[in-house]
């Protein structure tokens, strides 16, 4: 059996200074460890900003190479760690998923941006940070525009499985069940 293995690489350009930071894993599911090959079950990206005119851009890796996964990701605001933004992922085999998290210009909330075609629950990830759950005294776009990001793998997904072929790309090309067998 496959331990649960995603590996996270994040570039956040900051005024033009590039910085790469290794994520913090664990190996195997029985203790809380900190990895030094940056793969495990938890993923935490200790920042995240859209400030300032700065984009954070996220890699998230399926580094399994048999089984697909089901990933939870989750934004969290930066004042009192509010949940400003989470959807599912679904990764296939050895997929990797990009996006970027910058702010809209025209509501200056930070927004998601992705060109990837792998398998999302909501299916539209592509938007602002919704602004509900934050305290309607502050300034909330400014409560969505920088924090952490928690990265949680929370289920193997086995050849074997009806959901398999509903996620597995074939040469880049997302299945047609996509939108709606996950």
């Amino acid at each position: 059996m496959q331990p649960h293995r995603i590996s996270l690489d994040i570039l956040a350009t900051i005024g033009g200074l590039c910085l790469t930071s290794a994520a913090l894993a664990q190996s195997q599911a029985t203790t809380l460890k900190v990895s030094p090959s940056g793969t495990g079950h938890i993923l935490i990206v200790p920042y995240y900003t859209a400030q300032a005119g700065n984009t954070t851009l996220l890699h998230i890796v399926n580094a399994d190479k048999v089984n697909g996964k089901a990933v939870k990701v989750r934004f969290r605001g930066a004042s009192n760690a509010d949940n400003v933004f989470d959807f599912t992922l679904f990764l296939s085999p050895g997929d990797v998923w990009t996006a970027e998290v910058s702010q809209n210009p025209g509501t200056a909330y930070a927004r998601l941006r992705t060109q990837d075609n792998s398998c999302t629950l909501p299916t539209q990830v592509n938007a602002d940070f919704p602004s509900g759950r934050l305290n309607p005294a502050s300034a909330r776009s400014n409560e969505t525009r920088e924090g952490y990001v928690e990265i949680l793998t929370m289920a193997n997904i086995p050849p074997t499985s009806p959901a398999f072929n509903a996620i597995k790309h074939t040469y880049g090309v997302t299945p047609t069940p996509c939108s709606g067998a996950v």
